[in-house]
Order: C-alpha cells, then sequence, then structure tokens
C-alpha cells in the first residue's frame, strides 16, 4: 500500500515556485487597500474585505505617458474593441 503523505501535488508546488508579484493592492469595489502576493500575470486580486475579484495592484507601471483620472476619481482604465473605459464605474472617457 502506498504511503499518501510522500504524494507530491506537481500543479500547486509549479505555482509555489512560479514568479509572484508583490505591492500594495486596492479593491475597485470597496476601496480596501491591503498588501498583496499574486502570480506574475494575474489580472484582478480577490480583496479580502468584500471578496470580490475586484483588486488591482496599485501604481503606474510606465509614468512616461499622460495620465488620465475619470470623473469618479479612478485612475485604472480598461481597454476594449470600442475604446477605453474607467474600471471603477465603467464611464468612457471623453478627449479633448
Amino acid at each position: 500500500m502506498t504511503d499518501r503523505s510522500k504524494i507530491i501535488d506537481l500543479a500547486a508546488r509549479r505555482e509555489a515556485n512560479s514568479p509572484h508579484r508583490a505591492g500594495e493592492a486596492r479593491c475597485l469595489n470597496c476601496k480596501h487597500e491591503w498588501a498583496a502576493v499574486a502570480p506574475v500575470g494575474a489580472v484582478t486580486l480577490q480583496c479580502p474585505k468584500c471578496e470580490t475579484f475586484q483588486g488591482l495592484f496599485k501604481g503606474v507601471s510606465c509614468t512616461e505617458f499622460k495620465q488620465w483620472q475619470c470623473d469618479c476619481k479612478e485612475w485604472t482604465f480598461f481597454i476594449d474593441e470600442h475604446g477605453p473605459y474607467c474600471a471603477h464605474c465603467g464611464v468612457r472617457p471623453t478627449f479633448p
């Protein structure tokens, strides 16, 4: 009979050893902020307060471009086939 305590979950080990990013995160739903760790490439994070998957790492990846802020005071935008829209309220910006 096999000793099950020696069975290794390779998928879990691979994820645990993959590159991760750590930093400050903020929830777009409830605005809660926390220190987060997630695998590199993770798009959204689960908020520990409201438990929605609307958390994002804070900070700007590139500061060489003009920054835009929505009227709702959100800095994060998503882009779809129709252009950018606010990640918090969904409003599409108008550009001068």
